[in-house]
């Protein structure tokens, strides 16, 4: 009974200290379907984008706010 109980404990002790590597190795992310892009149609609002990214460096840390103010 002694013994089971440690080999118990031991394997609990090794799940919890490995469990981050256990998890990559059984779970797998599998991309599903893209992002799609659409042509902007609209004149009017191509000139709005345009005068407010006027001056405006645009990268991924910028493009959510700068979207955000445009739209609101």
């Amino acid at each position: 009974m002694k013994r089971a109980l440690k080999i118990a404990g031991i394997a609990v002790l090794l799940i919890i200290l490995f469990r981050g590597p256990l998890f990559r190795l059984f779970v797998s992310y599998k991309e599903v379907e893209t992002r799609t892009t659409y042509k902007l149609s609209e004149p009017s609002l191509q000139r709005i984008i345009d005068e407010t990214c006027v001056g405006k460096t645009i990268n991924e840390n910028t493009i959510v706010p700068l979207s955000l103010s445009i739209t609101t």
